[in-house]
């Protein structure tokens, strides 16, 4: 008979025990998303400040394919994006097929996609080939056409900087200024409101 209250304080001790660990966790987690959202508007922030950066201004940069690429060949369109992949991101090729699909969307004189494989150089100094190669195959899987870039040392320096991660996205003016970007991948739909927006609220400047 004596048992029976032990048997009932031990339960009670390991469901507070339990109660006490579950509290514990769900604190930690939200500890992370805090840190993570703090840490994602502070980059925002930074990333806006960069914002009259010279960076999409005047550079004079290289094709996968080793052609000259310069801040002139933008000028033309009113929007660009341009988008930082990884060539061992799953999430960026996830949605390169998207991407070629926006971008066939509209005439080069409206908006286009420009982008730009981070990994095919070391900060911008040297190719990689053996990523470079990895990167013309993967962009010929996905039936990519829009015109990608080799990021050089500025370039590559400015997105290590302001980028949280790949694929990242910035969204320029004719004229080079950063006006939006997005980090993470998107569907089409959530590509295509978003380019409508920017584009509606360039109209009205």
């Amino acid at each position: 008979m004596s048992q029976q209250p032990e048997k009932k304080k031990s339960k009670l001790l390991h469901a507070t025990t339990f109660h006490v660990l579950a509290a514990a966790l769900v604190l930690s987690l939200s500890s992370i998303v805090m840190t993570f959202c703090i840490s994602w508007a502070q980059n925002q922030e930074h990333i806006e400040a960069e914002a009259e950066t010279d960076i999409f201004k005047t550079f004079e940069l290289q094709t996968l394919d080793g052609k000259p690429f310069t801040a002139q060949d933008l000028r033309s369109s009113s929007l660009v994006a341009v988008n930082v992949w990884g060539t061992d991101c799953p999430p960026c090729i996830q949605e390169l097929p998207a991407l070629e699909e926006l971008n066939n969307s509209y005439d080069d004189s409206v908006f286009r996609i420009i982008g730009t494989p981070i990994d095919v150089s070391v900060h911008g100094e040297s190719i990689v080939e053996e990523r470079l190669e990895e990167a013309k195959r993967i962009l010929d899987a996905t039936g990519v056409t829009f015109l990608n870039f080799v990021p050089d040392t500025k370039t590559s320096a400015f997105f290590t900087s302001t980028m949280l991660g790949t694929p990242t996205t910035y969204f320029l003016d004719s004229e080079g200024n950063i006006l939006k970007t997005v980090t993470g991948n998107r569907t089409f739909g959530t590509w295509s409101e978003i380019v409508k927006s920017l584009l509606e609220e360039e109209k009205q400047k």
